[in-house]
């Protein structure tokens, strides 16, 4: 026997066959494809079980550990940060007040020929004061204690220059002490 077969069908039969046998094919596929998407599903729908539990639970441990912070412990929190932000304004005031070292650094760089310093003293302002530096030293006359104040006087930071004049009291050796008042922000 022969593995040759004759389709005696005409083209037109052949052609609608062919079309039969394609949406045959389609159907099936397309019953496959449902069928696996309803077996997928039925398959996914206990991970997705246990997912919620597991969310149920984070959620439940969430409102324990909220509950449990409440109360004391929220209480002596809000006290720490009140603290905190006081630290912090006082930090911040301090970056915009004079510094004593700066200041002393401005003063020291006056030209100071026969005046020898030995004691300075810096006060910051106080509310609408203004900042004070003390200088205490001698001078060897009192044309030297003069220019020396006049100089100072004349530093675009200090507002006043204050020397008692009793410190001109003696001709050489003089002792003095100066206060200076302003921004004290060179």
């Amino acid at each position: 026997m022969t593995a040759d077969l004759t389709n005696l069908l005409p083209p037109r039969r052949k052609r609608l066959l062919a079309h039969e046998y394609l949406f045959r094919l389609g159907t099936v596929a397309v019953w496959l494809a449902v069928i696996l998407v309803v077996i997928h599903g039925l398959l996914l729908f206990p991970s997705y079980l246990y997912v919620n539990q597991q969310e149920r639970a984070r959620e439940d441990q969430l409102q324990t550990l909220k509950a449990s912070a409440s109360g004391a412990t929220e209480q002596e929190l809000a006290i720490r940060i009140e603290a905190i932000e006081k630290k912090a304004k006082q930090l911040a005031a301090l970056g915009t007040q004079a510094s004593a070292s700066g200041a002393l650094r401005a003063v020291l760089v006056v030209p100071r020929t026969g005046i020898s310093l030995h004691g300075f003293m810096y006060a910051p302002a106080a509310a609408k004061d203004s900042n004070r530096l003390t200088l205490a030293g001698t001078a060897a006359s009192r044309e030297s204690l003069r220019l020396y104040l006049e100089a100072l006087s004349a530093l675009p930071f200090v507002t006043k220059a204050e020397l008692p004049i009793s410190a001109y009291a003696k001709e050489r050796d003089i002792d003095f002490t100066i206060t200076l008042t302003g921004s004290l922000i060179p």
